[in-house]
């Protein structure tokens, strides 16, 4: 290859030398401008063929490869062992994500092929999973066919088409009466945890004007008084954002047709949160109290898993991820729906409610929650995590604060969801701790020089989840509370308009001013966020969406479609790499001496001129830059930073603090 190259460079030259010699001094201007080279070609997709349900059904097809028509895409996994996908005869299926499993139930008519969303495990497979992609392909397929074998499966616009392997032949199912069910309990495992109501530990029981709760023999009591014409709740303590739970419920042997009881979900607080629930009639039915109305996400609604009737037993269960709401009664799948009012961890608990003035009671054997998000790291009994990037604990000395991690536990670079994963510690490895985020929630420690593989080692400091470790606190004295870094800046955008191009984000998602790694970020938007997709990459890797010109001048940014899910986005335009804006100089800040204020990217980030998004570019710095801090904003969410005077002529340029991180600043001045 390169000795074409030189030869061709070499004709090139030769070509050049011969024009110089030919040439008249002055060179005409061209009378129009050179044609744009032609788009690449899309791949030529294979003639298919109809497959039947018995060549689809109860084989293990291993993901290969994906064909992208528009933009031009082509792709092979290199592990397609790690992603399975088994359709079952009975209208059910299971897939391998890497390291999450999962489910769901499928419906077929003719060609065209319907994957229905279930419950799944959200562990964090690694930076090199290909996860994210294969779950987000797989809830966009609307049809399937056969090609030498090979079975395809075809995105619902017609545009990718997921190629799957025969791989043999699916593990035949245990003759039990729960094989090929989509029943989350099954194939989740044991429970992150079960309350059996033994003990009121994990309760504040009430008996008020509304409602009166009572724990006894085991079970969870609550009887609506029947004077209020509105839902009575409780809660229990954890904060939790991802999970599937499930509870046994009771009907009583009096129970009215509207009478209505169930479980209370992402609650906020107390006010507000979301109620799946039975009425005496067997309709199941979702709504959601935002504190002020009741939106009726699922109207009551009929079905034969339900059982009817006073004195019967059901058991509800419900999964949520992000925005989606999953629906189940005795282990089948009921229906889903989407809201993104509360995405953020909230409480679980039980409502009831009484549609006459007389009592009603609600009674529940227990309470089991699977916690989906990756707090739980793996979440499933079993699995292992990823390689490298375990993080071992300073051990303790006798008298130290320390805490011993109940799960395997990811390990963030600050203490909320929007902060990086940065690595793991496993169940049962305990070591000295630092203290605890402000609001108690987090737990901080700190991480030896070898504790993080080569790449990132600017992290000195990692955050988990409070809830799911064990402190040991010889003195009993408070906590020390840890100052935590800034959280990332929160990009906000407009709510599209109805049938506009669009996107959603399915987790925290990076948005950055070009569709690479290498330019430099604007912020993190929040889980369910819609944005308006205005065009895409010519990779097909990148949606650029409408931003607020208030928070960029130019009005745009760009997200990885790994974070999102799209509609109506087959007719945008695609905007060339040729056409692209150039990636912002590297400024090259000047470095800091030991011991001196200094700050470390974490990400290729923008230079500004002021300690402000709207200021103008400076430039960028790329990951792992150091640079010298001479000082940081009022409201100290930016530092100053030392700059050449060729770049900036008061030598000086201002990074946000959310973005890198930075040692040795307790004296570092107030610059206004």
């Amino acid at each position: 290859m390169k000795t074409s190259t030189a030869t061709a460079l070499a004709g090139v030259l030769i070509g050049m030398v011969l024009l110089a010699a030919c040439a008249p001094a002055t060179i005409p201007e061209p009378t129009s401008p050179p044609e744009p080279p032609p788009p690449p070609a899309a791949p030529a997709l294979p003639a298919l063929t109809p497959m039947s349900v018995d060549e689809l059904t109860d084989i293990t097809w291993q993901w290969t490869g994906q064909l992208d028509q528009e933009p031009a895409f082509q792709a092979s996994v290199p592990s397609p062992e790690n992603y399975t996908l088994t359709f079952r005869t009975d209208g059910t299926y299971a897939i391998q994500a890497d390291c999450n499993v999962g489910g769901g139930a499928y419906t077929i008519d003719g060609a065209n092929l319907s994957i229905l969303p279930g419950p799944l495990t959200l562990a964090y497979c690694g930076e090199q999973s290909s996860s994210e992609v294969f779950l987000l392909l797989l809830s966009q397929i609307g049809a399937f066919a056969s090609e030498n074998g090979d079975l395809h499966l075809v995105t619902q616009d017609g545009n990718t088409h997921m190629v799957f392997a025969n791989a043999g032949p699916a593990p035949a199912l245990e003759p039990t009466p729960a094989a090929g069910s989509t029943d989350p309990a099954v194939f989740l495992g044991e429970p992150s945890g079960e309350d059996d109501f033994v003990n009121a530990s994990n309760w504040t029981l009430f008996d008020n004007q509304c409602f009166t709760s009572r724990i006894q023999g085991g079970r969870l009591s609550m009887i609506a008084n029947g004077v209020e014409a509105f839902p009575c709740w409780e809660v229990s303590w954890p904060m939790i954002e991802d999970f599937y739970i499930e509870t046994l419920a009771f009907t009583p042997e009096v129970c009215e047709s509207q009478d209505r009881y169930g479980l209370f979900v992402r609650a906020p607080d107390t006010t507000r949160g979301y109620l799946y629930g039975l009425d005496c009639d067997g309709n199941y039915s979702l709504n959601l109290f935002d504190g002020e109305r009741t939106t009726q996400l699922v109207a009551p609604t009929a079905s034969d898993a339900i059982n009817r009737g006073e004195g019967t037993t059901n058991r509800l269960g419900i999964a949520v991820s992000g925005e989606d709401f999953y629906l189940y009664a005795n282990g089948a799948y009921l229906t889903d729906v989407q809201d993104a009012t509360f995405v953020e961890p909230g409480r679980i608990g039980y409502f009831v409610r009484a549609a006459s003035e007389e009592p009603f009671t609600s009674s529940y054997d227990y309470l089991k929650v699977w916690v989906l998000q990756d707090e739980f790291y793996p979440p499933i009994a079993g699995a292992e995590p990823p390689a490298g990037e375990e993080i071992p604990l300073d051990p303790p000395e006798a008298g130290d604060l320390s805490a011993t991690a109940n799960v395997n536990l990811n390990v963030r670079a600050g203490p909320g969801m929007l902060f990086k994963v940065i690595g793991h510690v496993l169940k049962g490895q305990g070591g000295e701790i630092l203290g605890s985020s402000p609001d108690g929630f987090w737990i901080a420690f700190s991480i030896p020089p070898e504790g993080l593989n080569a790449g990132r080692m600017s992290y000195d400091t990692g955050w988990v989840s409070a809830n799911f470790v064990t402190l040991d606190n010889p003195s009993g004295a408070p906590l020390p509370i840890v100052t935590p870094p800034l959280l990332p800046q929160r990009v906000y955008v407009d709510q599209p308009a109805p049938g506009a191009p669009q996107l959603t984000t399915q987790q925290p998602a990076t948005v950055r001013t070009g569709p690479k790694l290498t330019f430099p970020i604007l912020g993190v938007t929040s889980v369910g966020a819609s944005a308006e997709v205005l065009a895409r990459s010519e990779d097909g890797e990148w949606w650029q969406i409408k931003l607020p010109l208030w928070f960029t001048a130019e009005g745009v940014g760009w997200v990885n479609r790994d974070f999102v899910r799209t509609q109506n986005v087959s007719n945008v335009r695609v905007i060339r790499d040729s056409s692209l804006p150039s990636v912002p100089r590297d400024v090259r800040p000047s470095a800091s001496g030991a011991g001196n204020p200094a700050a470390r990217a974490l990400e290729t980030i923008r230079v500004h001129s002021r300690p402000t998004t709207d200021s103008p570019s400076l430039g960028r710095v790329d990951a792992g830059t150091v640079m010298a801090i001479s000082g940081r904003s009022e409201d100290g969410r930016w530092w100053a930073i030392n700059l050449p005077t060729s770049i900036a002529s008061d030598g000086r340029g201002w990074v946000q603090a959310a973005y890198v991180a930075a040692t040795k600043t307790s004296n570092v001045p107030i610059i206004r």
